[in-house]
């Protein structure tokens, strides 16, 4: 079921920005893509945190929990990824937590699109 893409603000709000990957160059570089993707809609990058093993718990990640936390504090009221399998096995899974962080009075975006298995494409 396709289900309508949340509201998301427009202007100045600061968001976290959140990249899981292995490889410490392909970190860098979709974090500069999600930096990118926030500063065309005019966010504030408030937090920019990465972790290293994506088969790790979402709750057992220092740089997820980090991202949490400046939305606890407010520094951050959205979090921007590169795409939803790295935060998110499923679909289902993806819709729990963006309602989760909307609970909290966020948004969870992503800047690239994953494909129906939830990889990333290649060009």
């Amino acid at each position: 079921m396709l289900r309508e893409r949340p509201h998301l603000p427009a202007g100045r709000v600061s968001v976290a920005l959140y990249v899981v990957t292995s490889d410490t160059i392909l970190a860098a570089t979709l974090t500069e893509h999600c930096r990118r993707y926030a500063e065309a809609r005019e966010w504030d990058v408030a937090a920019s945190e990465g972790d290293q093993f994506p088969e790790q718990p979402l709750d057992q990640r220092a740089g997820w929990n980090s991202i949490t936390a400046a939305l606890s504090s407010g520094a951050a009221s959205g979090i921007v990824t590169w795409t939803r399998s790295m935060v998110a096995a499923t679909g289902d899974s993806w819709e729990q937590l963006a309602a989760l962080v909307a609970d909290r009075g966020a948004f969870l975006v992503t800047a690239a699109l994953d494909t129906p298995g939830g990889h990333l494409r290649s060009t």
